[in-house]
């Protein structure tokens, strides 16, 4: 038995000269992530992004109660919602749970 624990701990010696610290690399400074500025949107801005004037309106109000809105082709909308499920189907999921925890 003691035997076993002196070779183990030589080779765990031997071993040891051979490894590299994890500190030796220089770490990589991470890619910077850009985005455009933030700023906030005129009436006339949210028209030409194609919202009607009522809603160019709330788009303005909501800013001003401290909202961010955020203008999106349809596509990063599609992406920013994509796998979100609606009110609706969390109620279906839930009233399905408690119909099977009823059968059981």
């Amino acid at each position: 038995m003691k035997t076993r624990f002196i070779c183990a701990l030589a080779a765990s010696l031997a071993m040891a000269q051979f490894a590299v610290p994890a500190y030796a690399e220089t770490p990589e400074a991470p890619a910077q992530f850009r985005a455009a500025a933030p700023q906030s949107f005129t009436a006339e801005d949210l028209q030409r992004y194609g919202l009607s004037s009522e809603d160019a309106a709330r788009g303005v109000a909501l800013q001003e109660q401290g909202y961010t809105v955020v203008a999106l082709t349809p596509e990063e909308a599609e992406a920013y919602q994509a796998g979100a499920f609606s009110q609706t189907e969390w109620i279906l999921i839930g009233v399905g749970v408690l119909i099977i925890l009823a059968i059981a």
